[in-house]
């Protein structure tokens, strides 16, 4: 199960996947909207007697020689971008970086504007980037320095953020961090090493305890990673963060929703991304308050589409059972949201038949200067007959141990194809089990959903003594209720030979730990 929580943990980002490349207007919309939503102002720029902290936008630009499309826009847009958002939010203070990679003029990274509200210097700092080439072909690799951006965004004090601001930082690139993949980040597939050590996983979380909200834009005509790898990176940031493909057509629309999820996240999301006919599946609700004040949040309503029903007394979590009226489903807070807080719900519902349909919801959050921002959600449930495979998506923490990674299993004991992707498994130490599945079976479906997972070990690092081969089991538990803390009851266990990492065991209700589980039957 997917769900945000009010304990600090990241909320998972909406991704959405426009169908043209980056082009001038992704730097229009996502600077102009997060100005507009954030700094203080309405949409007609005035403010009300108690004005809020302030908005920082950090805009990172990967300046290797395949981004020469994104840069070459944003040149030509710089001057419109600026000074359109600053009249309407002059509140508002922006900064400019650029990265690359070892072995690059200019080096790895650089910054290139520190924050200011002047308009002057931010757009002589965008017009001054340039697309360059590596200086030695043989040390050139697909993935650049974004571990090092990631570091750079808590670490780097003449970037000049402001305590109590809320803090964005939005990316412009086509490639991944190094050794992402290896670091178990869901969708990446980097194997290479840091030039400078630095682990994906660790910087990001460094960037959520910051309060650094990350925003992935994917130039994706020349892109070497796929947009669910950009996701997964900023799902791991603080909460609010989202992945797009860059675009022209439509594009301004899509990123007007993705930053107005980054001022009060609110998503509807389906347990299982694609359920059984017949069976229960589960529908999370969850919004949060990322910023350093208080909202108030109204006309909080789910609409289901008409091939389900929503079972009562099945509600958990924070937001308690919803008031239903047929398909309409309505909670209400007697209380404002307290500054970085959240609050969740969980409902099963009873599928009819197979078939897909979209459950939608809407809010709207006010600000305590008056400001009110509605706020939309959709998700698309679905339901086949008789599933053949389960795909799996898994994010899990445990201390120094991690397990991260997308499979596809076929379901029975004797299936007649192999399974796909693979999971990695991170122990203390820098040692690692990379696992590839064979088969599943399920023990219940739907809202919960148990499964197991037969699996072969393909590779080790660190562990002498684990052959390739070696089977393993991994036991999925999706569960159907959250705690009051906003948790899942989410589960997951490993059972692997002694000298491949022995028996690992991940609870999303654990106190020092964390379980993101996605199946979808198909």
């Amino acid at each position: 199960m997917r769900v945000a929580i009010s304990r600090g943990r990241t909320y998972p980002p909406t991704v959405k996947t426009p169908p043209r490349p980056f082009a001038a207007l992704t730097l229009v919309a996502a600077a102009a909207v997060v100005v507009g939503l954030f700094a203080g102002g309405s949409a007609a720029g005035t403010r009300t007697a108690r004005a809020i902290p302030p908005t920082q936008v950090l805009l990172a630009f990967d300046t290797t020689g395949s981004m020469s499309p994104s840069i070459a826009a944003s040149k030509a847009a710089a001057e419109s971008v600026i000074s359109s958002v600053v009249a309407v939010s002059p509140g508002a203070e922006f900064a400019v970086v650029s990265f690359r990679d070892r072995y690059y003029p200019g080096g790895e990274y650089k910054l290139e504007q520190p924050m200011t509200s002047n308009a002057t210097p931010v757009v002589a700092a965008v017009r001054r980037l340039q697309a360059v080439k590596t200086l030695d072909v043989t040390k050139d690799t697909d993935a650049e320095a974004y571990n090092l951006l990631f570091h750079q965004t808590y670490t780097d004090a003449r970037i000049g953020w402001q305590r109590g601001a809320r803090r964005i930082v939005i990316v412009v690139g086509d490639a991944e961090p190094h050794s992402a993949g290896a670091d178990g980040i869901a969708g990446c597939s980097d194997t290479t090493r840091d030039w400078n050590g630095l682990d994906a996983a660790h910087e990001l979380a460094k960037m959520q305890q910051s309060k650094i909200t990350l925003v992935m834009i994917r130039q994706a005509s020349t892109a070497t990673t796929k947009l669910s790898c950009y996701a997964s990176l900023a799902a791991r940031a603080y909460a609010g963060g989202a992945a797009v493909d860059g675009g022209t057509s439509g594009f301004a629309g899509t990123v007007v929703s993705l930053v107005k999820g980054a001022y009060a996240p609110f998503q509807v999301t389906p347990q299982l991304s694609s359920g059984v006919a017949g069976k229960t599946d589960g529908i999370t609700v969850r919004v949060a308050n990322p910023n350093s004040y208080s909202l108030t949040i109204g006309g909080f309503v789910v609409t289901l589409p008409p091939n389900v029903a929503y079972r009562p007394g099945s509600a958990t979590g924070s937001l308690g059972a919803p008031t239903a009226d047929g398909q309409t489903l309505t909670w209400q807070l007697s209380e404002p949201l307290a500054a970085y807080s959240g609050a969740t719900a969980h409902i099963v519902v009873n599928s009819v038949k197979a078939g897909s349909g979209s459950v939608a919801g809407h809010l709207t959050a006010t600000a305590p200067d008056g400001t009110a921002t509605p706020l939309q959600s959709a998700a698309r449930l679905a339901f086949v007959a008789r599933p053949r495979a389960v795909a799996i998506t898994v994010d899990g923490r445990s201390g120094p141990t991690s397990v991260g990674g997308a499979i596809s299993a076929p379901l029975g004991a004797k299936p007649a194809r192999a399974g796909s992707g693979s999971l990695v498994l991170r122990l203390a130490r820098n040692r690692s089990v990379t696992l590839r599945p064979v088969a599943a079976t399920t023990r219940a479906v739907g809202a919960p959903t148990a499964l197991q997972v037969k699996a072969r070990v393909v590779s080790a690092g660190g562990l002498p003594g684990c052959r390739k081969g070696a089977a393993a089991t991994v036991t999925i538990t999706d569960s159907d209720a959250l705690t009051a803390g906003g948790t899942t009851h989410d589960a997951l266990a490993l059972a692997l030979p002694r000298a491949c990492g022995g028996s690992q065991r991940l609870l999303d209700a654990a106190a020092a730990g964390s379980v993101s589980v996605t199946l979808a039957f198909h």
